[in-house]
């Protein structure tokens, strides 16, 4: 919606939201902290660094020149449909199968089941057993509330599914800014930062998240910048404030 010109303000989101805040992503932390040694890490870098960058740039790519073939009917479609549409209008019905099939199996069968199954642990771990801490003691029990849980969340999940939003791109995005808000900053100067505090995280988490989940919300006016911005911006403050008005624990 820039009238063919792409400000400023928005690449400087797209940089933040899916460039340097993704260090603070759960799967991407995990991940660099496994490492067994510093080779392997360098490794790691410099494949990863290709991959992700023949992938994103290519797909980029892709739905661009899209624009350009003057067979090509997107027919008022959203975004989220100019890939598919290439697929079925230009590739014969078997490279078509395979090319919408074939990629997308392990994803969805392996990396979908992982936030599925955290989900699941979360609702399971972090909220009944706080509530109800002698079930911790009965395991079969809790294995059985584990399947019930898994199988409600899936169901919902599914439910949604059946009738997607508009651009889920943006959705996905929503989240991505949402679990960097929380865990960036916190992640990164509670390693880091001698001085970081357990209620400076708190609170930076707190009020990032608030503000996030509020710009996203109700959408004022941020002059082309995405939420993820100032909602980075006030978490790192509020997490050295907070740092430095409270006591460390020895």
């Amino acid at each position: 919606n820039a009238n063919g010109a792409l400000p400023w303000t928005l690449l400087f989101s797209a940089w933040i939201l899916v460039g340097f805040g993704t260090a603070g992503l759960p799967q991407s932390a995990v991940r660099c902290m496994s490492y067994q040694s510093s080779a392997d890490l360098h490794r790691a870098m410099i494949v990863s660094t290709i991959v992700c960058g023949a992938l994103i740039i290519g797909i980029t790519v892709i739905g661009v020149f899209a624009r350009g073939l003057p067979d090509f009917d997107l027919a008022g479609a959203s975004t989220d449909h100019v890939v598919p549409r290439l697929i079925t209008q230009h590739l014969t019905p078997i490279e078509a199968g395979i090319t919408l099939i074939g990629p997308p199996a392990g994803p969805i069968s392996t990396g979908r089941s992982l936030p599925w199954l955290a989900a699941s642990s979360a609702v399971v771990k972090d909220l009944l057993l706080a509530a109800r801490p002698e079930l911790e003691h009965q395991p079969k029990v809790l294995l059985r509330i584990s399947r019930w849980a898994t199988l409600v969340l899936g169901l919902a999940a599914m439910a949604a599914a059946a009738r997607p939003f508009d651009l889920i791109a943006w959705i996905n995005m929503g989240s991505f800014g949402g679990l960097e808000v929380a865990f960036l900053f916190p992640l990164v100067l509670g390693l880091f930062w001698r001085r970081a505090t357990a209620k400076g995280c708190v609170a930076s988490i707190t009020v990032g998240l608030m503000l996030y989940a509020g710009l996203l919300l109700f959408k004022p006016n941020l002059w082309g910048f995405h939420a993820i911005v100032p909602g980075l911006l006030v978490t790192a403050v509020v997490f050295a404030l907070v740092s430095l008005l409270t006591k460390q624990h020895p």
